[in-house]
């Protein structure tokens, strides 16, 4: 890296104090290659380093310095001052690197550099030096007073002349100097890159080895397994080896190095691994004789033929001994010198002369460069030495010059020099107590040019402006102002006799925009301007309009203070009132989309409520909302629900109605609410009709409100609050926004209530269907064990008397369960889970099917049953299990209730189309017939005619409803005709999709020979029974064995799986619900085990819905019994499964 000799050290920096001088050296060292770095844009990486460096350094100098005065001179006033410039100078470098967060690194470190340059070379030359003269003498015996006064006697004279003169040209030969050695080294750079590339041509192989071997820098490649592949003779020399041969084939763990391995393979592997370099940083190396040194290393991908990645590429240099810095320092004076004299710029250095009152008088030139000379015309030897009243006939700038003297407050400023006819921009600052130095160069040509642009276009924005704006002349001495005549008739004023003045003026704007536009004045006095600014301002009658003026100041004084402002009014009210029209149409579209949001994501009514009251007032900035429900209570109070904004009580303390007879209910919200529409406030206050809340609203800062009804068709939930912070807040556009949201948001509560309840009836029939499942399970397992032993005991002989008794146990028993099928169908039927079979049916065979079931109780009662069968045949499809159980509902009842005469069942045709066919099923009796007043609730759920039917004849008064039901479920209906004392007529109706073809009505197979071919043609076989009920076990093992089949017991589905395992079946028969492991999960097993795949296994269970069904054979069961078991049915499955896993 180059170093730049921003600060050249010389002789004359030398306290005669070693350590001091040694540490002055090494800042100057510091500040100088921080230049370099700086000057060649050196990575924000490096540049932060070395700044932390300096920084440190600088610290521990401090830190030095100040214990040798403390030794020499403790508690002394200058030994405290000079601390405290040690302590302003860390200050000020702290400040300027606490700006590396919002500036650029390199421009931190620019500015940075010229404050070292100038305060160091200041603190050496006069601070450090007067007080190392003080220990000097000290040192040789004089006492503190005398040592001081010496110190200052040696500064003074040709010392301070010397000092003076190096500090009033030491900055700007600094930047200078960077600047040009940036461009020297660019130069350098670029020709070195040439060289190089030329050799690149000769010999590039050749070329590269001899640079390898003798570059000063360490070179390495490894593998991607971190292996050494090459190195250069120096890496090799600091890997303690003779030469690169030694290290190839190694890794860095037998190196010198080894304590830093894994730091340096995991930068390698990185490189490798990511494909990006590793530039430029800093990093340890332990020597073969243990010592340590630090490298700068970088580190870039080692590539193939094929550009593939095959390594890792290193190069450091030991950056651990920085020497050399004496010997740059004195180069870096002598450019400093010769760039002191080549600059373009005029130098002066002037000490101000003051007479016996301390005022400025005079100042003379104490040196100058030879830009001076050729820009003024005056010589060296006419100017330096000379007071400037002698030089230039008069004392040009003297004030500002004598004010960065005394105060040492840089000043730049461009003033004109009457004597010469000449313009100059001057940058002055003051090197030392009652000295400034001058930097300047001629603009006069420049300027002239500015002039005459600034003319242009001023003529050229007035002719632009003039037809339809205002335009205004402001003398800033005076603070008159001169106006076009239309100005005031844009403020409502007539023309004749107007006068304004900038006083006048700013006492009609607008308070809010008063300080605004004063800041913006003064921008514009300080820079020229132009500035635009819009603010209000008050109308002849008292009302407000916004202007937008562009001001520019157009002329100044000598000393550069603006003396002229003109500019252009703009009357610009129509486009802010459209502007805010827009934004707040803006606002409230924003709004509607966000609350629209809120509707759909939330499921609980207040916590939607308060959603949309905060997003009102978030999103659409609002000052306060509320939402109110209307009570229905005697004062029809209107309940706050959800409130957002600033309330401050407003709402506790307001008592609100929607009662048009009350005074409370008068205002917009009961209004809103009785109206159905909206009730809008443009103006708090001026509307008295808002008592009795107007106060308390004025009170809160609302101006303009607005109240809208909650409505969702005919049901009126309350209303939604607005108030804004501004009068004339609710354009029509935006009230119809927000009508839209109202109706979105009553919409939303009305849908979260209905989601509520159907989640409320939806549970409840869960819980219903739930309990009824239990229930048949409760009751199906006992009827099982009835049905079971009736049976048994049927098979064994029985008398009379006994047989009669087991009759009525088997009566009671199914009647038990048809109550429980009826009560399952109603539930399924509610719950919307009965589902219709769709296959082709007989009309007349499901009505003499269904007649036959009753014809025994019909024939014991001595009643005629007659059936009427369609006129035609038809084929149709249909469910012949529900229409059979409808009919058959029917059927029981005419039975039940009729004694004597006749019970008719027929059906006939009501409409046909080309695809269905409506039918008319009928069960005419005469029985007892129905009151008249009973008729309305015949088809109730649990409803009979009266109570003296249900304890006369029984039932549970549910077939009916079933009945109709099922009817409307095949899109037809039921009713039925009565006549009291003369009988009955029940009918429904059903609409059946027409067959594409007449199907034939496959025979049942008679169950009652399966008993007879299980005992032929299957005795001996081995049954599975898995039951936890022994009552069950009992009856299902006689029924079984009473067959010839050999049975087994499984008391729940864990021993199933065991038996299973160890012997061979041929049927299983598996209850669901068991302790331990259920059927579904034991029937999964059992299929896993060898020989089970194709296994029959039926439920027989008192789990009977048919979702129970489907999970049994999802599970991999091949049939279904419901308990209560028929024998008859359990033979019939048990015949079917054997025969069909006997085929082949």
């Amino acid at each position: 890296m180059n170093s730049i000799d921003i600060f050249p050290w010389d002789d004359n920096f030398n306290t005669g104090l070693p350590t001091v001088d040694e540490q002055h050296r090494n800042l100057v060292r510091l500040i100088n290659q921080l230049a370099g770095h700086v000057a060649f844009r050196s990575e924000s990486l490096v540049l932060d380093r070395l700044f932390d460096e300096l920084t440190d350094y600088t610290v521990y100098h401090f830190t030095s310095e100040e214990a040798i005065w403390r030794q020499f001179m403790p508690d002394d006033r200058h030994e405290i001052e000079h601390r405290k410039t040690h302590a302003f100078f860390v200050q000020e470098v702290t400040r300027l690197r606490g700006e590396l967060s919002t500036r650029p690194l390199i421009a931190v470190a620019e500015e940075v550099l010229g404050f070292l340059a100038r305060w160091l070379a200041s603190h050496i030359l006069e601070s450090d030096r007067a007080m190392a003269y003080t220990v000097h003498a000290l040192q040789e015996g004089l006492p503190l007073e005398a040592a001081q006064a010496r110190a200052k006697e040696l500064m003074g004279g040709n010392t301070r002349t010397l000092i003076d003169l190096i500090l009033s040209i030491y900055g700007t030969l600094s930047n200078n100097t960077l600047h040009l050695m940036r461009e020297l080294a660019e130069h350098r750079e670029l020709e070195a890159s040439l060289q190089e590339a030329k050799a690149a041509l000769e010999d590039s192989k050749n070329l590269l080895q001899s640079v390898v071997d003798a570059a000063p820098v360490r070179i390495f490649w490894k593998d991607r397994q971190l292996n050494y592949l090459g190195c250069n003779p120096a890496f090799a020399r600091d890997a303690g080896k003779r030469d690169p041969g030694d290290v190839i084939g190694h890794d860095d763990y037998a190196m010198a190095w080894a304590a830093q391995a894994d730091l340096y393979r995991a930068d390698d592997l990185t490189v490798i691994e990511t494909g990006q370099p590793k530039l430029d940083y800093e990093e340890p190396q332990t020597t073969p004789d243990g010592g340590t040194l630090w490298l700068r290393s970088s580190k870039v991908p080692l590539k193939g033929r094929h550009n593939e990645i095959i390594g890792v590429l290193g190069v450091y240099d030991d950056v651990t001994d920085r020497k050399a810095a004496v010997e740059a320092l004195r180069h870096s004076e002598h450019k400093f010198h010769s760039l002191y004299s080549a600059m373009n710029e005029g130098v002066a250095l002037h000490e101000l002369i003051v007479d016996g009152n301390g005022q400025p008088v005079d100042y003379r030139l104490l040196d100058v460069n030879p830009a001076f000379e050729t820009i003024l015309g005056i010589s060296r030897q006419q100017a330096v030495g000379r007071l400037a009243s002698e030089v230039f006939g008069e004392v040009p700038f003297l004030a500002d010059y004598a004010q960065v003297a005394l105060t040492g407050k840089a000043l730049r400023f461009q003033p004109p020099f009457a004597p010469m006819g000449k313009v100059f921009s001057i940058s002055v600052f003051s090197p030392g107590r009652n000295q400034f130095a001058t930097v300047f160069k001629d603009v006069t040509e420049k300027v002239r040019a500015e002039d005459s642009l600034r003319e242009k276009e001023e003529r050229l924005r007035l002719a632009l402006h003039a037809a339809n704006q205002a335009w205004f002349d402001l003398d800033l001495l005076t603070g008159a102002v001169t106006v076009s005549p239309n100005y005031p008739q844009m403020i409502g004023y007539p023309s004749e006799g107007f006068e304004s003045s900038l006083d006048s003026w700013l006492k009609q704007i607008h308070p809010d925009d008063l300080d605004g536009l004063k800041q913006q004045i003064a921008r514009c006095l300080a820079d020229g301007g132009p500035k635009t600014m819009e603010y209000r301002r008050r109308t002849a009658d008292g009302d407000w309009i916004w202007l937008e003026s562009v001001g520019e100041v157009v002329k100044w004084d000598a000393a550069g203070r603006p003396l002229r402002m003109i500019g252009i009014h703009t009357d610009i009210t129509e486009r802010k009132q459209s502007l805010n029209e827009q934004k707040r149409l803006n606002r409230a579209l924003r709004l509607l989309s966000e609350c629209n949001l809120a509707l759909v994501r939330n499921e609980d009514e207040i916590r939607l409520l308060n959603d949309i009251c905060h997003l009102i007032v978030g999103t659409g900035g609002y000052l306060m909302t509320w939402v109110g429900y209307a009570e229905d209570d005697p004062e029809r109070t209107v309940r706050p629900m959800a409130q957002a904004g600033y309330d401050d009580g407003y709402l506790c303390r307001t008592r609100i109605s929607w009662d048009a007879q009350s005074e409370f209910g008068q205002g917009p919200t009961g209004k809103a609410i009785r109206s159905r529409r909206p009730e809008i406030n443009q103006n708090v206050l001026t509307n008295s009709r808002l008592e009795p809340w107007r106060a308390a609203a004025i009170e809160r800062g609302y101006q303009a409100s607005i109240a809208l009804p909650l409505q969702h068709g005919e049901t009126m939930l309350g209303a939604l609050c607005v108030y804004a912070a501004e009068p004339n807040a609710f354009g029509a556009d935006e009230v119809q926004l927000l009508e839209e949201l109202a109706g979105n948001l009553a919409f939303g509560i009305i849908g979260l209530r209905n989601r509520t309840q159907r989640e409320q009836a939806e549970a409840a029939n869960r819980a219903k269907s739930s309990f009824i499942a239990n229930m048949s399970h409760e009751i199906r397992t006992p009827l099982n064990a009835i049905s079971g032993m009736v049976h048994l005991m049927r098979r064994s002989g029985v008398g009379a008397e006994q047989a009669e008794r087991l009759d009525k146990i088997d009566a009671a028993s199914q009647h038990l369960l048809e109550t429980i099928n009826a009560v399952l169908d109603l539930s399924k039927i509610d719950a919307g889970k009965l589902e219709l079979e769709e296959a082709a049916i007989d009309p007349d065979a499901i009505l003499t099917s269904a007649a036959a079931m009753v014809q025994e109780k019909a024939q014991a009662r001595k009643v005629a049953l007659i059936v009427h069968p369609l006129p035609e045949s038809l084929p149709l499809l249909g469910d012949k299990t529900r229409l059979q159980q409808a009919l058959l509902n029917y059927l029981s009842n005419a039975v039940k209730f009729t004694e004597a005469g006749s019970i008719e069942v027929g059906c006939r045709i009501l409409e046909r189309t080309a695809d269905t066919v409506k039918l008319r099923f009928e069960v005419r009796d005469t029985g007892i017939g129905i009151a008249p007043e009973a008729m309305p609730r015949l088809f109730s759920a649990f409803e009979q005619a009266d109570n003296s039917t249900t304890r006369k004849y029984g039932g549970t008064g549910l077939g009916l409803a079933i009945t109709r039901k099922i009817a409307q479920l095949m899109h037809g209906d039921a009713g039925a005709e009565s006549v009291l004392g003369q009988g009955s007529t029940f009918w429904f109706t059903a609409r059946l999709k027409r067959a594409a073809a007449p199907h034939a009505t496959p025979e049942a197979t008679p169950q009652e020979n399966a008993e007879s071919r299980l005992r032929s043609e299957y005795s001996g076989r081995r049954v599975l029974l898995v039951e936890d009920e022994p009552v069950n076990q009992e009856i299902a093992c006689l029924l079984l064995e009473d067959v010839g089949l050999q049975v087994a017991v499984a008391n729940d589905g864990v021993e199933a799986v065991e038996q299973a395992g160890r012997e061979d079946y041929d049927l299983l028969l598996m209850d669901m619900q068991m302790p331990r492991l259920d059927g579904l999960q034991a029937t999964r097993l059992i299929r896993a085990l060898p020989g089970y795949a194709t296994k029959p296994i039926v439920a027989m269970t008192a789990n009977a819905f048919a979702e129970d069904k489907e999970r049994c054979l999802a599970a991999g069961m091949n049939d279904f019994i419901a308990k209560p078991v028929d024998p008859a049915v359990l033979f019939a499955v048990l015949l079917r499964n054997l025969a069909s896993h006997d085929l082949p």
